[in-house]
């Protein structure tokens, strides 16, 4: 991560602020999507149960319904709302996800970010396909 420093004198600071406040803005719009809600997998189960953790299917349907299971435990997945992203933070900082004899149906806007294809893959163990992206959304 970079950091970046800068000083400026007492007379000047407003005057900058407002300047840094818009180019922030204009970098924000044209750098970067306007995700609603980012969701972090932590899991490489391919599972759907409340048992404290996130796994990419139950990330792919609170996207899809943009809402989350109720009385989720710490660590669950976040909720979806509008254009999501899914991320990944994985105990080992990679692996593998085998999926279960069911492909991941996505029918909403989402982007899924992975950490490279070096550090995680995702199989259907010769029994289904991986994803399945309606036509009515966009995979990003």
């Amino acid at each position: 991560m970079t950091t970046l420093t800068m000083r400026v004198s007492k007379a000047r600071t407003l005057k900058f602020a407002g300047a840094f406040v818009v180019l922030c803005a204009a970098m924000f719009l044209v750098a970067s999507p306007a995700w609603a809600n980012t969701i972090v997998v932590n899991s490489t189960e391919d599972t759907s149960t409340n048992d404290g953790e996130c796994t990419l299917r139950e990330a792919i349907v609170n996207a899809n319904i943009d809402a989350e299971f109720a009385n989720r435990l710490p660590g669950e997945c976040g909720p979806g709302s509008g254009e999501d992203e899914i991320t990944f933070e994985l105990p080992d900082g990679e692996g593998g996800i085998t999926l279960g004899g069911t492909q991941l149906r996505i029918n909403s806007n989402l982007a899924i970010t992975g950490p490279g294809a070096d550090r995680l893959t995702v199989s259907g163990n010769n029994a289904s396909r991986v994803f399945e992206v309606t036509s009515a959304s966009t995979a990003g």
